[in-house]
């Protein structure tokens, strides 16, 4: 299992809870219409999401580029 920091608290994320999220933003991004090989921004502070968001632009066939803007607690 992996651990989240959210809201002063760590949050128990499993790999299928992982899975399950990642599959599910991949298909949304697709119905953007963003065409394959295309570089996305995936903006954010460093938490689960971010890297949720990365494999799901990875799995979608888009090319994340990643920009942290710093921790998730400040």
């Amino acid at each position: 299992e992996k651990r989240e920091w959210k809201t002063g608290k760590f949050k128990d994320v499993s790999f299928g809870d992982v899975s399950r999220t990642t599959y599910r933003l991949a298909r949304f991004y697709r119905s953007l219409g963003v065409p394959p090989k295309s570089r996305v921004l995936v903006l954010g502070r460093n938490c689960a999401e971010i890297e949720i968001s990365y494999l799901a632009a990875t799995l979608a066939g888009m090319v994340p580029v990643v920009l942290n803007i710093g921790e998730s607690n400040w």
